[in-house]
């Protein structure tokens, strides 16, 4: 039997019922005599006919004295504590009585208790004066729980807009399949909390993200849906620089943007251009570096610091930088690996490691017949890498 907003219901499965105030899904919610709202499976309750109201009805009524010389012999038909005897009782009280209706007291719901509600996610306004209708624009953002001592990190949205912003952010895997991670729409000039977890489980993932904005209740200029995709970095997002003071957070936040500004876009560009560059001047001959060239043994040094391999870094991210210098260290490799022998030695610095990890991780993977170990120690300290091609 199908179930509609206001029918009477009672439970299969327990005592009780009521009426229906909400139907969600599967769920149906049944407030009872109390007031309370009760979520339960739409296959535990029954509608209530209304035939059996009227037999309800038609039975109190039947055990109803008259108005004028009112019989106890109803009454005493009835067993004590039973509701309809109780009924009977105080109509016999109430001598002002004109009508003969039939009155079924409705449960009163105690003034104290409140509705119960499903639970919300956390959603946070803030007042910033970029929010306009020529520049919208919506983050991602990564906050470090606990001041950053338990190591984990709660994922926020960030609609620093005029409009409403209905988001879909989806894991890519290794199959280029789409595995949805949250979906949502989020009110203008609004924050949300949608997500809590390790930097570690975030490492290496493709995040989509796709978004759409919109007006209600007035007209506006169309604007395009947004697709984009992230690279979250758990080395990068566990570091304490990468946090940095906003508009948004009354602690310091990663941003992630998903809907850029004119700048950023330009910046963008003028990277992608430059390491383009790079990429292009790396399959040309060039001559030998100073830092490239083989020492008093032999050894070819190879410096991997930014500032030496390119002029400027006005730009580039950690990541542009990265791409810069392990472009650097293939086209070392590639230039010597017919030179067997020849030891080559990259010095990358001690820092947070990530530039030798990646390092040694290009060497593992793209030359494996070649060798690696640390530099001597007395000449380079802990900062550099020495391969032996083979």
């Amino acid at each position: 039997m199908k179930v509609n907003i206001g029918d009477r219901v009672r439970f299969l499965s327990e005592e009780g019922g009521g009426k229906v105030t909400k139907i969600s899904g599967g769920l149906v919610y049944v407030e009872d005599a109390d007031g309370f709202e009760i979520p339960v499976a739409a296959s535990e309750v029954v509608v209530v006919p209304d035939t059996d109201r009227s037999k309800q009805a038609a039975e109190y009524t039947q055990h109803r004295a008259p108005k004028t010389g009112r019989s106890q012999a109803a009454q005493s038909e009835l067993p004590e504590g039973s509701s309809w005897r109780r009924r009977v009782e105080a109509d016999e009280e109430s001598a002002d009585d004109e009508e003969d209706e039939i009155v079924i007291p409705k449960p009163v719901s105690k003034p104290q208790e409140k509705e119960k509600k499903a639970e919300e996610k956390p959603r946070y306004t803030f007042a910033t004066d970029s929010a306009d209708d020529e520049n919208p624009r919506f983050f991602l953002a990564l906050t470090r729980q606990d001041g950053g001592n338990s190591g984990g990190v709660d994922l926020y949205v960030v609609n620093d807009s005029n409009c409403y912003a209905t988001y879909c952010i989806e894991w890519i895997d290794s199959k280029k399949k789409a595995i949805l991670m949250n979906t949502g729409t989020v009110e203008p000039n609004t924050k949300e909390k949608i997500d809590s977890m390790n930097p570690q489980q975030a490492d290496g993932q493709t995040w989509r993200v796709k978004l759409f904005l919109f007006k209600r209740g007035r007209t506006y200029e169309p604007m395009s849906p947004v697709e984009t995709d992230v690279h979250p970095k758990g080395a990068k997002l566990m570091r304490d620089g990468s946090y940095v003071d906003n508009d948004y957070f009354d602690e310091k936040a990663y941003l992630m943007p998903i809907i850029k500004d004119e700048l950023t876009k330009r910046v963008e560009e003028l990277t992608a251009n430059g390491l383009k560059m790079q990429a292009e001047q790396g399959r040309k001959p060039q001559p030998a570096r100073k830092g490239d060239r083989p020492n008093a043994q032999g050894l070819i040094e190879v410096a991997l610091h930014i500032d030496e391999l390119i002029g400027s870094t006005s730009g580039l991210n950690n990541k542009d930088m990265l791409d810069v210098q392990l472009k650097h260290v293939r086209s070392v490799m590639d230039d010597n690996k017919g030179h067997k022998g020849q030891r080559i030695v990259f010095i990358h610095g001690v820092g947070q490691g990530v530039l030798k990890g990646e390092v040694r991780r290009l060497l593992e993977k793209d030359y494996p017949s070649c060798t690696y170990q640390d530099a001597s120690f007395k000449e380079y300290g802990f900062g550099a890498t020495m391969v032996t091609i083979h």
